[in-house]
């Protein structure tokens, strides 16, 4: 029996998913694109506040805003924001340079990440190579170095603290080697939590490189996905694990089969983001 009767869970589904991914932006990252976050504050309480901290969606970072500076966020026709102190300020300040080139992503999951982007202004990242090497080299070293940060970031985000088990996507079953679920293991060891299979395709689902990115999730509904019975006893956070978050899709497809078995807290770590929210267009 599921742990949560799915009527009680919000609707997830390919609509709900394409109105947050058709609205950005879509990520939100402290290095690079929202490094200005903390800024002086201009307005009429300047004074009181001079300071002011905002992002522009909730999903994921407002949680874990919240649990590491204790200053609650509030909404507005922007996003969310805080107006702040000079003690605040700071405290924040530091609160931002840990999140080092974390990606915060908005879509379906409680709280969905990238451990940071693969490139930047058409370069690849230190992690972008360490990726490459890792995918397509085989090299061990990476993949080792890739599974640390895994933990590390899991380790330093409290929002993520209580995992129940961590899975991945399920691989094509004629694939020799499958990286996220190599990842996914020696991280599961090393938080001493248990992997477990998250599922299986009811049918043939092959790749997707060839399916128009408004296809995809269609396509994925036509193969069909059963949540594995270790997923649906699960009692707490289960995370998922990948390896890059280009569109999120297929991850979010996934999501939405497990709140449809009553699954009710679902994160996702993925090693990288692409450089676009797209694909296959």
């Amino acid at each position: 029996m599921p742990l949560i009767h799915p009527v009680f869970l919000p609707k997830h589904s390919q609509a709900s998913f394409d109105e947050l991914r058709n609205d950005p932006p879509n990520r939100i990252c402290f290095a690079t694109v929202h490094v200005n976050a903390l800024k002086e504050n201009t307005g009429q309480f300047s004074e009181r506040a001079p300071y002011k901290f905002s992002v522009p969606f909730r999903q994921g970072v407002v949680q874990e805003f919240f649990l590491g500076t204790r200053v609650p966020l509030r909404e507005s026709q922007y996003g969310y924001w805080a107006p702040l102190s000079s003690d605040q300020a700071q405290e924040v300040r530091n609160w931002m340079e840990s999140q080092g080139t974390r990606v915060y992503l908005k879509d379906l999951f409680d709280c969905s990440i990238a451990l940071g982007e693969r490139s930047v202004d058409n370069k690849e990242t230190e992690l972008g190579h360490l990726f490459t090497a890792a995918k397509y080299n085989g090299d061990e070293a990476a993949m080792l170095e890739l599974a640390r940060r895994v933990v590390e970031s899991l380790s330093s985000m409290k929002s993520l603290s209580e995992l129940a088990c961590i899975s991945c996507p399920p691989p094509r079953p004629d694939k020799d080697f499958d990286l996220p679920t190599h990842i996914a293991r020696i991280v599961a060891k090393k938080k001493g939590v248990p992997f477990v299979q998250l599922g299986q395709w009811h049918g043939q689902k092959g790749q997707l490189k060839g399916v128009p990115a408004h296809q995809k999730w269609a396509e994925l509904e036509r193969v069909g996905f059963e949540v594995g019975l270790e997923v649906k006893k699960a009692k707490g956070l289960v995370l998922l694990l990948d390896d890059i978050y280009q569109s999120g899709t297929t991850l979010n497809y996934l999501r939405s089969r497990l709140t449809a078995q009553g699954v009710a807290r679902v994160a996702s770590i993925s090693m990288v983001k692409a450089a676009r929210d797209t694909d296959n267009q």
